[in-house]
């Protein structure tokens, strides 16, 4: 009782977002290209009853004589929505909506941890929560939207106060492990425990980075044991791919490109996938971009001290995003560092 007491405004915005995420999801079934090919793979599974250690294919290399896959991990837990929905398409997307759902109050407790300020941790919650493109990716099947409320978990674990060091040692355990389970998601996971792991050595914190690392080599031991397998197979196709990859095409706007994570956050932009958007002139897109400037400034010296080095990548992550983006922006680079996104 007492806890509801404390969290009536979160599970108030818990139930209201779960309604949201899931109003009429058979009727607006977005079942097309990824969606569809990881749903067909996921009901072939357990029709064969096999198991498979890789994924989907990255849009990276696809069609080469030289494909790279994802981990396999979105595949089952798409299966376990499955089996509850008996079969029905739809089902695969039931685990995401879950994980999006109770990532709201995890990622409340992570913004009290980032900012002092009340507003801010409402403001930011709400916005995390109901964001057009938050909606939109909780309601398909796709590998990469299970990052979002994984790198929740995540970032919590890492910046969350312990009691002692104990509890800080398994609580970096996890988040390693929680760590590696994103990669399997998408490889641009691996930017953000890159990050961790070198601020650790850095700051000369060396038994924690070293069960940080532990914890990823156990959350990414599928994809270890594939590699091992067949002679790092997957790493060899990611040499080959880069080494002969196509000549770039234009990234867009390079100025708006690098707003765009707010903007499509705050359904002001549209990204690779479709969602309700706000239309506004060019003139008004810059008007707010420093509006929006103004805002990430305030929200920056709101941050406690020892947390404000936990926007740099972000800050990396984003100029990834415009990297590989073109004239739509592509947020799911994004999303290994989403939950620190919408607090700023």
């Amino acid at each position: 009782m007492q806890f509801i007491k404390k969290n009536y405004l979160v599970i108030f915005l818990t139930i209201i977002s779960f309604i949201f995420y899931t109003i009429n999801l058979k009727g607006s079934l977005g079942f097309f290209d990824d969606t569809a090919r990881d749903t067909i793979k996921a009901l072939e599974i357990i029709q064969q009853k096999k198991i498979t250690l890789i994924g989907p294919p990255l849009s990276f290399g696809l069609f080469t004589i030289r494909e790279v896959y994802f981990g396999s991990l979105s595949l089952y837990i798409a299966i376990i929505g499955l089996l509850i929905g008996n079969l029905n398409v739809e089902g695969a997307i039931y685990p995401t909506i879950f994980f999006f759902t109770i990532s709201i109050y995890f990622f409340y407790r992570l913004v009290k941890y980032l900012s002092t300020s009340k507003k801010t941790q409402i403001i930011s919650t709400v916005i995390y929560a109901l964001s057009p493109a938050t909606i939109t990716f909780a309601r398909f099947f796709w590998n990469p939207n299970l990052i979002i409320p994984f790198s929740v978990f995540f970032w919590l674990l890492i910046l969350q106060n312990y009691a002692s060091n104990k509890k800080k040692l398994l609580g970096y355990l996890i988040a390693g492990i929680i760590g590696g389970l994103m990669v399997n998601f998408h490889y641009v996971s691996l930017a953000i425990i890159f990050f961790c792991l070198f601020y650790l050595v850095f700051k000369r914190k060396i038994l924690l980075s070293l069960v940080l690392f532990l914890g990823f080599l156990i959350g990414s031991l599928p994809l270890i044991i594939f590699e091992l397998k067949h002679q790092f197979y997957l790493s060899q196709a990611l040499i080959y791919n880069f080494n002969h990859r196509g000549v770039a095409g234009e990234i867009g706007n390079k100025l708006t490109h690098f707003f765009s994570g707010i903007l499509v956050i705050l359904g002001l932009k549209p990204s690779e996938i479709s969602h309700p958007t706000v239309s506004l002139s060019q003139f008004l897109i810059y008007l707010v971009i420093i509006v929006i400037f103004y805002l990430m400034i305030k929200s920056f010296l709101s941050l406690k001290k020892d947390k404000k080095v936990f926007l740099v990548p972000l800050l990396l992550m984003n100029l990834v995003a415009v990297f590989m983006s073109k004239q739509i922006y592509n947020i799911h680079y994004l999303f290994p560092v989403y939950p620190l996104l919408d607090t700023n």
